[in-house]
């Protein structure tokens, strides 16, 4: 109980987000939900790009998005789209934006 108290009180500091990182208002998904973008939950930790695509935070069953707000820890209030790298046109050779990889979850 003590963790779950101390993460309520941890908010994400949006105010020095790395390059390529954007903040998100609540909204629907702002990327395609087949993409793999980063996250940041609202408590400040991060999901690295390509561990996930944009519609693992969907779930299925309830039809409730980690991406629309609902006051809980988990809210994304933070992303960095994934570049594409395989693909022809724009963006192809360009690498992904630095990202700070403090706090990050791993997927194992």
């Amino acid at each position: 109980m003590a963790r779950l108290q101390h993460l309520k009180r941890r908010q994400a500091d949006l105010s020095s987000l790395a390059d390529g990182w954007l903040p998100h208002d609540g909204g629907p998904c702002p990327v395609d939900p087949n993409s793999s973008p980063a996250v940041m939950y609202r408590y400040g930790a991060k999901v690295r790009a390509g561990t996930f695509p944009a519609s693992h935070w969907r779930n299925s069953s309830t039809g409730q998005s980690w991406w629309e707000w609902s006051d809980q820890m988990h809210d994304i209030v933070a992303y960095c789209p994934e570049i594409p790298t395989n693909e022809k046109g724009a963006g192809a050779s360009q690498p992904q934006p630095p990202v700070d990889h403090s706090g990050y979850l791993s997927s194992r």
